[in-house]
């Protein structure tokens, strides 16, 4: 289905839409199983399957998209399910949508004025190299009561590049090598609250800010990582503010909270927890980089660590560790 316009509108119930086919690189032809182009579409307990590599299942340049119930799905190398740009207004609930196929990404949002709504969606996708469950890069992202699944090396949960993402009641597991839950970088901004995390696969971090200008604000939050290397919370330049939070490393070199290139992170409230050789419960490195561990409601914070060499709090090279209220 093809709505081209501003003065365009399609509204489907029950409807099933497939679109077969791969990428022509000698004509920039791919298969779409809906593409909108300004128009105003709604669809209702609907199926959108796209297959072959570099397809859309559903895409919306501009324009408004409202779906509630059914399902969207790719299959094969490179296709999104959702693609959001040029200002585009997308609002999915109570839908599935998945991935299968490397770098296939779930949900994706492009440039500044596009924006997605997203409740009780469950999301899952199955690749390596960048099979992303929500992908925004400069829009305005709000994802609650949902679930993102996604397995494959570097196949991160949710990440945020320039952008603005709100995660709420909301579960994020991912499976693989450096397949962080939780990313931002580019002078992104994250809001999470009451949201569950976990890793499992070396070097996958629960939450990773990268770069000045890089903030995330987290409440009530469950953080959970499995592998060598895979830190509960990592700040590199950015900033971090959490409260009532638990994080847990099960493995060697799992730091808990590792600040560096001179973060700011602030943990009040909640626990850390460390098991592993070299699984530091908080690691402060480089001048100009801070961690404040404080306790809240009139309950201490609390560091454990397990393991050999394995100190709770440890700060390096100029950097400032802060404990107030912590056990």
């Amino acid at each position: 289905v093809t709505v081209d316009g501003a003065k365009s509108a399609f509204s489907g119930v029950g409807l099933t839409l497939l679109a077969q086919g791969g990428y022509d690189s000698a004509h920039a032809v791919r298969a779409y199983g809906l593409a909108n182009s300004g128009g105003q579409v709604k669809l209702s307990n609907s199926t959108i399957t796209a297959t072959g590599d570099r397809a859309f299942g559903l895409y919306s340049a501009g324009g408004a998209v409202q779906a509630v119930g059914g399902k969207i799905a790719t299959g094969g190398a490179s296709s999104d399910a959702v693609y959001a740009l040029s200002g585009a207004n997308v609002n999915i609930a109570r839908a599935g949508v998945s991935t299968t196929g490397d770098g296939s990404r779930a949900l994706v949002l492009a440039g500044t004025g596009t924006s997605f709504t997203g409740s009780n969606l469950t999301i899952a996708t199955s690749g390596a190299g960048a099979a992303l469950g929500l992908d925004n890069a400069g829009g305005s992202a709000t994802l609650v009561y949902s679930t993102i699944a996604t397995q494959g090396d570097g196949a991160v949960g949710v990440a945020t590049q320039g952008g603005q993402t709100t995660l709420g009641n909301s579960v994020i597991a991912t499976s693989g090598a450096q397949a962080d839950a939780v990313y931002a970088a580019g002078g992104a901004a994250l809001t999470l609250s009451q949201t569950q995390l976990s890793t499992t696969g070396n070097g996958a971090r629960g939450l990773d800010v990268q770069g000045t200008g890089a903030r995330l604000t987290g409440d009530a939050l469950t953080i959970a990582t499995a592998g060598a290397n895979a830190q509960g919370v990592y700040n590199a330049g950015g900033a971090i503010l959490l409260s009532r939070t638990t994080v847990a490393t099960t493995d060697d070199y799992g730091f808990g909270v590792h600040a560096a290139s001179g973060g700011s992170t602030a943990f009040n409230g909640g626990a850390i927890t460390t098991a592993g050789a070299g699984a530091t419960g908080v690691l402060a490195t480089d001048a100009g980089t801070s961690v404040n561990v404080a306790g809240a409601s009139g309950a201490a914070a609390t560091i454990k660590t397990s393991g050999s060499l394995a100190p709770g709090v440890l700060a390096q090279n100029g950097a400032a560790v802060s404990l107030i209220g912590v056990q």
